[in-house]
């Protein structure tokens, strides 16, 4: 599978990064009272997130079915958890956007060409994956200005660091990497993010 990207503009403007009606867009009908008093910078990030999300869930689902990727069913049994974890996650984050959180049907979701081709391959995209995903919950939690909603987002942390660690045993690293991966900015994870999405 070849890597289907999208301009940083697109993705920035999904994200709720833009102006006008996109950020119309953003805020939907009628505001929650925890949308009332959350920054459209703030959203945008929890916006970003959940792309994240649907991503990771999407590629967990393809890992899980593809026989040839997988060593064992214990591989396949920490799969299915993470990624239902990560449902978890972005069902935790998703209603912050008011209707408007990002769904599957919204983009193609596009792998790097041999991410699936072994079971080595596959550990080292996800764990590579699993890093970008947790800087960029890192990033959102520490810039969020609204404490409720970086409860969540330290939520999620907390479980994406629990993702990270069992990839990168899984890989053959350590169980307990050296150090957190670095806090991304939106746009930092808005360029990650990007070749893995198309509309």
């Amino acid at each position: 599978m070849g890597a289907l990207g999208v301009s940083r503009r697109a993705l920035l403007a999904r994200a709720g990064i833009g102006g006008g009606a996109g950020v119309l867009a953003l805020l939907g009908g009628a505001a929650s009272p925890v949308l009332a008093a959350t920054s459209i910078a703030d959203l945008a990030n929890v916006r970003l997130v959940c792309v994240g999300k649907r991503v990771a869930i999407n590629w967990l689902t393809s890992w899980v079915n593809t026989p040839k990727a997988l060593d064992s069913s214990d591989t396949a049994d920490l799969i299915r958890t993470i990624r239902t974890q990560e449902q978890g996650h972005y069902s935790l984050l998703a209603p912050l956007l008011n209707g408007t959180a990002p769904v599957d049907d919204d983009y193609t979701y596009a792998l790097p060409a041999g991410a699936l081709r072994s079971f080595e391959r596959a550990a080292a995209f996800a764990l590579d994956l699993e890093e970008m995903l947790l800087g960029s919950a890192i990033g959102a939690a520490a810039t969020n200005q609204y404490p409720a909603v970086a409860e969540l987002l330290a939520r999620v942390v907390a479980g994406d660091g629990q993702h990270f660690s069992a990839l990168s045993a899984l890989s053959g690293g350590p169980a307990v990497p050296d150090g957190a991966p670095r806090s991304l900015t939106i746009v930092d994870a808005g360029n990650q993010l990007s070749p893995f999405l198309s509309d």
